[in-house]
């Protein structure tokens, strides 16, 4: 006996008598295709999902949980992969891009907002609709993908809310059903400008809207047009024994016209990738200089950059030749071909040519100002975030606000989260701005994410090393070791204790199974090396426990060979990255880790656990921050107090332990999709051409807005004013000698120039205000002249300097009494 039809099923039939009792007509056979064709299409859906799940097939898209119903549009097709194929390649270079910021105008269920944001872990994505059950759809696909925390899901889009456009590397995409008539309009959202844009243009409502869109960015963009497609390779198997019109059904897309896309990139002026390297020891040299995230980091950095940049040359600007001689050793060692230049700090002119300087520190408003006298459109300057809890990096996004900061400089920033941060502080100033100074704040530097990077191959286990390690501990093949590579400092890295409490709870639920900890790092103090021992020894007896020295290579190698889990369960502020998790999966680990800041974005479900971490509301550490501002707390004391008062779910941190420690496999699994990870998204070759684009990108951005450098006199710039202009009140005037004659005093009687320059020492300072062969090149033409004198204008040429240094000269040889005024 038949089943009885579906309320869908009395539904579609009665629509269909309705049209059947109309006159014979073209039109209204052609209304009851399509309802047949929209029905047929929801059944095959409903069928894919039965027999092949909710996880998308093949496409960009492949392995979304797409546990939802379309909002608008065939569902069979997103189940296949199939949806909008044409797109596809377009959305492997939209990922290949790496754009810190997707907007999804019309993001109906988040098909693509979803999709990307599981591509683009290092990217926000804004999803806008206007339809509250499109929201609430495109909620649960994140929830379900879990991306959640990186989708922030909203209404209508307006003109102005594209000018966020200009402060991030930004892609748009729109579907908006023929409104992208009206919204996409450069000159009412010149924010557009700044992004590159992909938009269905709904030409089967508006003829003509694909051109008339592409001819508004033709100026500033390269705009490719993309035409419908059907691809039916990532039908499944079993769909082979379904009839051809199912087929062709499922890969269905309910357009009713030609909708073609448009996809506009903007247009590079600039083909200068490369930037200047601030260079000092102290950012680069950890050996040199003291073991510290920031120097760690940037010595990274720097053999990344030497290993994968596309450049002609390499620049670095310091204070003298001699301070590039560690760089010029890794030249040698790592690209002999490629020149190393040096630039001088006193003559940052230099910059120009190359066009960007790279300062690896988020403070770049002193760069800013050391620019200003040159205009500041002469270079673009690219900071970088390290550290963002101290009061002089607060301070600094505070002088970033008020500084010549240019819509073509950057800061970037190395996760999300800390994006977020910085955004937050200078969403802050820019109200103090409105308020108290009654001033429109300036433009925003660029605040892309851009992740730290390692070199993968540094972190090759070793069997060696790492059977020694477990043989050290005693461990039995199937016992668990889990390490930690970091500072161990409590107070300002990470807190063992509760650590110690969860792993000592673990332990009673895994019969035959023994739990180790090895920390391997660097203790500050002895407060800290009690804290992390006896706490062990109180907190958890029945836990294997060690210690590393992770000042040592061969200790650090032991760990991350030897071990079966890594651990970065960090509570602290000061952290804002996390290097060494991403060293873990190149080690092959599977991790367990907070679920804190720069973590969010590295460590996915697939290669690891991330616990769940809970703050209190603002307005419980207030006291902190004005403690720490006015000088009353250091700075240990602030960040341990903010620490103190931050949660890591316990009974999740428990249950994780005893998962991974009962399960091999998936401590495999788990290590070798991190070890693909690490290589595929966050080795320096990866990262150093997403910097390059960076720095091209700002070049180009700069060199196309000639008219909007601003010129500062080099005597005023606000901040370093010259000392005879900022203190030209207090001598009794200020003159001038381009009227004065002078001649020499009797040299005979009295102490020669070498002495007096000898008894003063200028140059034991480091700095003098002339060079000893200059001054005395002056005082030889003042003493050649007869005795008439000799005027600035002849005494300039005979010394060869030039007018302004001879008159610095002049004015000392006077103080001295070497000569006088006629």
């Amino acid at each position: 006996m038949a089943n009885p039809p579906s309320a869908l099923t009395r539904a579609v039939t009665e629509t269909l008598r309705k049209i059947a009792a109309q006159p014979p007509d073209a039109d209204q056979l052609a209304k009851a295709l399509r309802h047949l064709a929209k029905w047929r299409s929801g059944l095959v859906a409903n069928t894919l999902a039965n027999r092949s799940g909710t996880t998308i097939l093949s496409g960009p898209f492949k392995g979304m949980n797409y546990a939802v119903r379309a909002s608008e549009g065939s569902r069979a097709a997103r189940l296949i992969g199939a949806y909008e194929a044409s797109l596809a390649p377009i959305i492997e270079q939209i990922i290949t891009r790496n754009y810190d910021l997707v907007i999804d105008v019309g993001s109906a269920e988040g098909y693509y907002a979803i999709g990307l944001a599981r591509r683009m872990p290092n990217a926000r994505i804004m999803a806008r609709d206007d339809n509250p059950n499109a929201q609430t759809l495109c909620g649960e696909l994140a929830a379900a993908n879990n991306v959640a925390d990186r989708v922030h899901i909203g209404g209508r889009m307006t003109h102005a809310d594209f000018a966020i456009c200009k402060t991030t590397r930004t892609v748009v995409i729109c579907d908006i059903e023929g409104a992208e008539k009206d919204l996409l309009d450069p000159t009412l959202a010149p924010g557009l400008l700044s992004a590159d844009i992909l938009v269905e243009a709904h030409d089967c409502m508006t003829p003509g809207l694909s051109q008339r869109i592409a001819a508004r960015f033709a100026a500033t963009h390269d705009v490719q047009i993309i035409n419908r497609t059907l691809d039916a390779e990532g039908l499944p198997a079993w769909m082979e024994t379904a009839s051809d019109l199912d087929r062709l059904i499922a890969l269905w897309e309910w357009r009713i016209g030609p909708t073609p896309w448009l996809w506009m990139v903007r247009k590079t002026k600039s083909a200068r990738r490369n930037a200047v390297i601030r260079y000092s020891q102290d950012g680069f040299d950890p050996v040199a200089k003291g073991i510290n995230g920031r120097r760690v980091a940037g010595n990274s950095f720097l053999k990344g950059y030497l290993r994968h940049a596309t450049a002609a040359e390499f620049v670095m600007l310091s204070h003298k030749p001699t301070d590039l001689a560690p760089v010029r050793a890794l030249v040698g060692d790592l690209r002999p071909n490629v020149p190393l230049r040096h630039l001088s700090m006193l003559r940052p002119s230099g910059i120009t040519k190359v066009g960007t300087l790279f300062y690896p520190s988020p403070n770049i408003a002193s760069e800013s100002w050391r620019r200003a006298a040159y205009g500041t459109g002469a270079w673009s300057i690219c900071g970088i975030t390290h550290t963002t809890s101290t009061a002089m990096i607060m301070q600094g996004f505070f002088d970033i606000r008020m500084a010549p900061i240019m819509p073509w400089d950057a800061v970037i920033c190395t996760s999300n989260a800390v994006h977020t941060s910085v955004s937050f502080q200078m969403d802050l100033i820019d109200a103090h701005m409105i308020r108290h100074l009654r001033a429109t704040p300036p433009p925003r530097p660029m605040l892309p994410v851009i992740p730290l990077g390692i070199r993968c191959d540094d972190f090759m286990p070793d069997i060696a090393a790492g059977t020694a390690l477990r043989a050290r501990l005693g461990a039995r093949p199937n016992d668990v070791i889990f390490t930690t590579l970091a500072r161990l400092t409590p107070h300002e890295k990470f807190d063992p204790l509760p650590i110690y409490l969860a792993m000592q709870a673990a332990s009673r639920d895994l019969p035959g199974i023994k739990l180790h900890i090895a920390f391997c790092g660097i203790f500050r103090d002895g407060f800290s090396r009690d804290v992390f021992e006896k706490g062990a020894a109180e907190l958890m007896p029945d836990v294997g426990f060690c210690l590393l020295d992770g000042a040592k290579e061969a200790d650090r190698k032991a760990a991350l060979s030897g071990s079966d889990v890594f651990m970065f369960l960090i509570d602290n502020i000061q952290e804002t990255f996390g290097l060494a998790p991403l060293e873990a999966m190149a080690a092959g680990l599977p991790l367990l880790v907070s679920d804190w800041d720069g973590l969010r974005d590295t460590v996915t479900p697939d290669v690891g656990f991330r616990v769940t971490t809970r703050t209190l509301s603002p307005q419980h550490l207030a006291q902190e921050a004005l403690r720490y501002l006015g000088g009353i707390d250091q700075y240990t004391q602030y960040i341990a107090a903010t620490a103190a008062m931050t949660e890591i779910d316990m009974p999740e941190l428990t249950a994780r332990i005893t998962h991974l420690a009962r399960n091999p496999d998936l401590r495999r699994a788990m290590g070798a999709s991190g070890k693909l990870r690490a290589r595929q998204t966050y080795d320096w070759a990866q990262i150093i051409p997403q910097m390059q684009d960076l720095w091209g990108e700002q070049d180009a951005m700069r060199t196309a807005n000639p008219t909007q450098s601003v010129y500062y006199a080099p005597e005023a710039v606000p901040i370093a004013p010259s000392p005879t202009a900022l203190f030209g009140s207090y001598p009794t005037e200020q003159i001038s000698f381009a009227n004065t004659l002078f001649i020499a005093t009797d040299l005979a009687a009295r102490a020669t120039l070498a002495e007096t320059l000898a008894l003063r020492n200028f140059e034991a300072l480091g700095r003098t205000f002339a060079a000893p062969s200059d001054i005395a090149a002056v005082l030889a033409a003042v003493t050649g002249a007869a005795e008439t004198g000799a005027a600035l204008p002849t005494i300039a040429a005979s010394a060869g300097i030039k007018p302004q240094a001879t008159e610095r000269i002049l004015i000392w040889l006077l103080k001295y009494d070497f000569i006088r005024r006629i």
